[in-house]
């Protein structure tokens, strides 16, 4: 489903399976990111969901995790795997990279 115009929620209960929080896809330019990535149950699923709005010249680059729960992580695995992911991030890392803390 369509937020606004480069940001769709891609997985949750109406979407994926009832299991799953809810999962958002942000494009930029020629990238994009996953913000969460649900319990992994119905990947298949998701990855049509996916499919369906991005083009397949368009990487998803980053997984953003808000926190750690199964709902929002377990399928992190998988979207890695799939998707190639060249950065997975936790919330508390994106909270300080924000804040200037960089590692």
């Amino acid at each position: 489903m369509e937020i606004m115009g480069n940001l769709w929620q891609v997985g949750g209960a109406e979407y994926t399976s009832v299991e799953d929080a809810a999962i958002y896809l942000i494009r930029f330019g020629e990238k994009a990111a996953l913000i969460d990535a649900g319990c992994g149950g119905d990947h298949d699923s998701l990855v049509k969901n996916i499919s369906d709005i991005l083009p397949p010249d368009v990487k998803i680059e980053y997984l953003l995790l808000t926190h750690c729960h199964y709902d929002h992580t377990g399928g992190a695995e998988g979207i890695r795997h799939q998707y190639g992911c060249k950065r997975i991030f936790y919330a508390r890392v994106i909270l300080a990279f924000i804040r200037g803390k960089r590692r």
